[in-house]
């Protein structure tokens, strides 16, 4: 029986020594590049069948990476850390919030997609005790190397999106971020929000802990590592030509600019992001009607004439 090829992010806070402040929020562990992760403060589980290394420049990308790789259907290969978050800490994410982000490149050695029912524990697991936050993150590929996207979360992992077909066989940046108060999570792919107010909720108590690379046995597949962040009360994602505040670019921008705003720059934003923002497909941006987008950029340069246009209202 073949054994599913995944790539595992298995994710949940935890408090390092290097930790890294901005004006949004703390940056309580991290990965970078070639770095060997070990001095980075993570511990290291690596069985036989399992491999890791360096890669510079990989696949002419201009990215490093560390490779976490298992081709062998046995073993185990990956990197964890664990321990309890501050008071402060935890603060910030009943505020705020929580951000995990990766960068980084999936291999299926197989490449023929996962199969749950083979595969003992593929995923991105985020377990937070304290807000009570269980999320999983399952990375794969087609048979064009392409990245499939799954999220598992809630109690007893039964909360189970769609997946989510990324076009590009390279880098990708994936996103989980909490909403504050709450235990639910929206889940964004390259900067765009693909996964709206996901329910993450658990009240079982497995510690916090954050894992990444191939942290069950048998699970194949390899990933390529060029960053990874855990940051509490992470600054808020804008959604360029958003103007409405909704996390996507629609008709709807265009009324609060015609009404609001009316200056060329802003037009020029809502034309180019037009069609962005949530539960679009990754593999394309939404592209409007080519008649429709003519008539509402026709009527915003109308409005850029001397007297300001205003809304029927």
């Amino acid at each position: 029986m073949k054994l599913a090829r995944v790539m595992v992010i298995l994710l949940a806070p935890v408090l390092m020594l290097a930790v890294t402040s901005s004006a949004w929020g703390t940056v309580l562990l991290s990965h970078s590049g070639a770095n060997d992760p070990f001095f980075e403060g993570w511990d290291e589980i690596i069985d036989a069948g399992a491999t890791v290394a360096p890669v510079i420049d990989d696949m002419g990308s201009g990215l490093d990476a560390w490779e976490v790789k298992n081709s062998s259907g046995t073993g185990k290969g990956y990197y964890s850390g664990n321990a309890a978050l501050d008071a402060s800490a935890l603060a910030d994410i009943a505020t705020g919030g929580w951000s995990m982000r990766a960068t980084l490149r999936v291999d299926d050695v197989i490449a023929n997609g996962y199969d749950e029912s083979l595969s003992p524990a593929p995923g991105l697991h985020v377990r937070l005790v304290e807000e009570e936050h269980w999320m999983y993150l399952f990375l794969s590929t087609d048979s064009s190397g392409n990245p499939i996207a799954q999220l598992k979360g809630g109690a007893g992992l039964l909360n189970v999106s769609d997946e989510i077909n990324i076009s590009g066989s390279g880098y990708h940046t994936y996103e989980m971020r909490s909403q504050p108060m709450t235990t639910l999570a929206d889940f964004y792919i390259d900067g765009t929000k693909v996964i709206s107010d996901f329910e993450i909720g658990n009240t079982v108590d497995y510690g916090n802990r954050i894992e990444w690379g191939n942290p069950s046995t048998g699970a194949d597949g390899a990933g390529y590592w060029n960053s990874l962040e855990f940051e509490t009360a992470p600054a808020p994602i804008v959604v360029s030509g958003d103007f409405d505040g909704d996390d996507d670019v629609d008709g709807a921008d265009f009324l609060v600019w015609q009404e609001d705003l009316g200056d060329e720059s802003s037009l020029s934003t809502w034309q180019t992001n037009y069609g962005s923002g949530v539960g679009l497909s990754v593999a394309a941006s939404a592209v409007p009607e080519p008649s429709s987008l003519a008539l509402l950029i026709l009527t915003g340069l109308s409005c850029l004439a001397p007297r300001k246009c205003r809304s029927n209202s």
